[in-house]
């Protein structure tokens, strides 16, 4: 009796090897065209330099590994990667379209030269003409899900001018070139030279038009030190450190939270503005930045000055211990402040041998500062008061002491064109006296109303004057002091 022998462990023996054998050859053939394809789009961005240690491609889960990227250039390191993790769509790659799920570089260093003419040089070699011609195809449709930059190093060099960006981590969320307006998330941890940035933000993009709106946090930058990397000359200079929330849209900036400005140092044509101890808690600011800037900020109670100078033609006013509220707008000619409330516990107004000196002085109402005219004081429209005010001119041999000053109603214009500035208001003042040489004058009390003008060559402004308990002593005066009861 013969023995029946199946037929079937042999073809399945055949039918499970050719499986395989296309499975292989399909790998070998997908490895062949996805490093086509990989070459083909990446090739323009590795030029001639480079190095890598090691890279490796997985088919099946779209995996791409490089570790230990270089590119060198007259024996400088110019970039470095120390890995590189790439989780992309291999099949949508032979398709011409890149989208990657997700992509993380670490330990990264990039150095930039700034060049003479204001370029920036990255170390990248010259393409040559095939390369150029691949460069200028048109861009493959690209997408991502999620990128991460850690321990990343950007150093500039500007002549012998440097500076160093350390991003601890940088995260960018979804993104794709096929939307119309993309909206990108964004969030970052850093330090540029020392001072820490954070911050997230969304990033939207629309034709050529960028806008972004989120929230930063930053150390004492320099902002002196960021202009001269950015080749600017904008007269200012300082540290200045903010935590709050922005809002951009390529031609206006929103900005709300804390500043703080240790030192802080400007100039506007003539005019130099110190400000030292700065704080702003609670602050609002809006910049305008086309067709002109304008700025308007919100300073509520609570916001303080430490110590403030201001200089101009040879005069300088100083205050000390600035408590400050209300609105500012900044236009280009001029600087308006409404609703202000300004307490300085010391202001003081010198030029040349004339000055004045006051302690516990208040300002409220509106006040306009004019930054093309030569003047150091603003127009006002409201009330000043001071408990002490000295006035000292040394070539006239003239000194006066005021005690508890009060003008209310205060209206100074600001300059005409005769150089002159209109002046109104009700004066009050306690216990005070005028000395010049060896004549006095003393009071109890006495009260003004102020009309008339303010200007270069003189003061023409009292209307009407009540002295109370006065006082007047004079060499001639043969029988010694003259008391008034009451002058008017």
């Amino acid at each position: 009796m013969s023995r029946n022998i199946s037929k079937i462990p042999p073809r399945l023996i055949l039918i499970v090897a050719g499986v395989l054998l296309l499975v292989l050859l399909v790998h070998l053939a997908g490895v062949a065209l996805l490093r086509y394809q990989a070459e083909k789009l990446l090739h323009p961005a590795l030029p001639r330099g480079t190095s890598i240690a090691e890279a490796h491609v997985h088919l099946f889960t779209g995996v791409l590994e490089v570790k230990g990227f270089e590119l060198r250039r007259d024996g400088l390191q110019r970039i470095r990667v120390g890995s590189l993790y790439l989780d992309i769509s291999p099949w949508r790659l032979l398709r011409g379209e890149l989208h990657v799920e997700q992509a993380e570089l670490d330990r990264t260093y990039v150095r930039v030269d700034r060049l003479a003419d204001g370029s920036f040089d990255l170390g990248l070699p010259p393409f040559t003409e095939d390369e150029q011609a691949q460069t200028a195809s048109p861009p493959i449709a690209f997408s991502i899900s999620s990128a991460t930059l850690r321990r990343a190093q950007l150093q500039f060099n500007d002549g012998e001018l440097t500076s160093e960006l350390l991003v601890n981590e940088l995260t960018i969320g979804g993104f794709s070139t096929h939307s119309e307006s993309p909206q990108i998330p964004l969030t970052w941890d850093m330090h540029w030279d020392g001072q820490r940035i954070a911050g997230d933000a969304v990033v939207g993009l629309a034709d050529t038009q960028v806008a972004a709106t989120g929230k930063l946090s930053t150390g004492l930058l320099d902002l002196g030190r960021a202009q001269r990397l950015a080749r600017q000359e904008l007269g200012l200079n300082g540290r200045l450190g903010f935590d709050g929330s922005f809002d951009w849209d390529g031609r206006e900036l929103a900005l709300a939270g804390e500043v703080q400005a240790p030192e802080l140092a400007y100039r506007i044509n003539e005019r130099r503005v110190e400000l030292g101890g700065a704080r702003i808690p609670g602050f609002a600011l809006a910049l305008q930045t086309e067709p002109a800037i304008v700025v308007q900020l919100e300073a509520p109670p609570g916001s303080h000055v430490e110590t403030w100078i201001t200089e101009l033609e040879g005069q300088q006013v100083q205050g000390r211990a600035l408590d400050v509220s209300g609105s500012v707008r900044y236009r280009p000619d001029l600087v308006a402040v409404s609703d202000a409330n300004y307490r300085f516990q010391e202001v003081s107004w010198q030029s040349g041998p004339r000055g004045v000196k006051a302690s516990g002085v208040g300002i409220t109402g509106d006040l306009e500062q004019s930054l093309a005219g030569d003047t150091p004081f603003p127009a006002v429209d409201g009330a000043v008061t001071a408990t002490r005010v000295q006035y000292a001119d040394s070539e006239a041999a003239l000194d006066i002491a005021l005690q508890d000053l009060q003008l209310q109603d205060l209206r100074l214009s600001q300059l005409d064109e005769d150089g002159k500035r209109q002046l109104s208001g009700t004066l009050s003042i306690a216990a005070s006296e005028i000395d010049q040489g060896p004549t006095a004058l003393a009071w109890s009390s006495a009260e003004a109303v102020l009309g008339g003008q303010v200007g270069k060559a003189g003061v023409d402004i009292l209307t009407s004057l009540d002295i109370n308990g006065g006082r007047l002593s004079a060499p001639a005066l043969a029988h010694g002091p003259m008391r008034l009861e009451r002058l008017q």
